[in-house]
């Protein structure tokens, strides 16, 4: 035997937003957030309610329609056979501590062909800035034909894009949201971070590391 409380009219919609949108509940579809309602209550026309309701929901048509889009195709990463023909860039920061000289940020940037990593320090991340320091490397290791990069305003500022044009530079981004559309770079973070976590500690215990 099941004992369910009767939800009276004014509290339908309360009861089903609980049982669908709580942290605890995770948007689950239609038959799951009827199955989670029946097993404590029950009211008239309860799963025609439930259906509605899950249709209507705003973040479920945003993230949980499958039938839109469809599935991407899995694609090979470009291979680049000229050295700095396609660099990719990203910024790490802000750094805590700073650096004695009041760098917080770092401007990452990575040869697609060779694989040749290079940082450069920040004080800011202001469009000027980053483009002075992307021009420095430039003018030592050549102008790329493709610079790979998120979607940070600071590199994707009309300031920038003007750059880009000037010197006939092509853009491609990565997904929004998407830090794996940038893995080449951000597997070179990960072995920077543990470097300056043992730089840090050697520097406040006195361990040669």
């Amino acid at each position: 035997m099941i004992k369910q409380v009767c939800v009276p009219q004014p509290l339908v919609d309360k009861v089903i937003r609980i049982a669908h949108e709580t942290l605890l509940s995770g948007h689950q579809g239609i038959k799951r957030t009827t199955e989670k309602i029946l097993r404590e209550f029950y009211f008239p026309l309860l799963a025609t309610k439930v259906k509605h309701f899950v249709k209507s929901c705003d973040l479920c048509q945003q993230c949980s329609n499958k039938n839109i889009g469809g599935v991407a195709p899995i694609q090979s990463s470009p291979i680049s056979s000229e050295v700095f023909e396609t660099v990719y860039i990203d910024l790490v920061g802000e750094i805590i501590p700073n650096s004695a000289e009041g760098h917080k940020y770092i401007l990452t940037m990575i040869d697609s062909a060779t694989r040749f990593f290079v940082a450069i320090p920040l004080k800011k991340i202001d469009s000027v800035t980053i483009a002075e320091a992307l021009m420095s490397q430039f003018c030592t290791f050549g102008i790329p034909s493709l610079i790979h990069m998120d979607h940070g305003s600071n590199r994707n500022s009309e300031f920038m894009r003007q750059l880009y044009h000037l010197y006939g530079v092509s853009i491609r981004h990565s997904s929004i949201y998407g830090p794996c559309g940038n893995l080449v770079i951000e597997r070179n973070h990960a072995t920077m971070k543990n470097i300056m976590k043992k730089l840090i500690v050697e520097q406040h215990s006195g361990i040669d590391l």
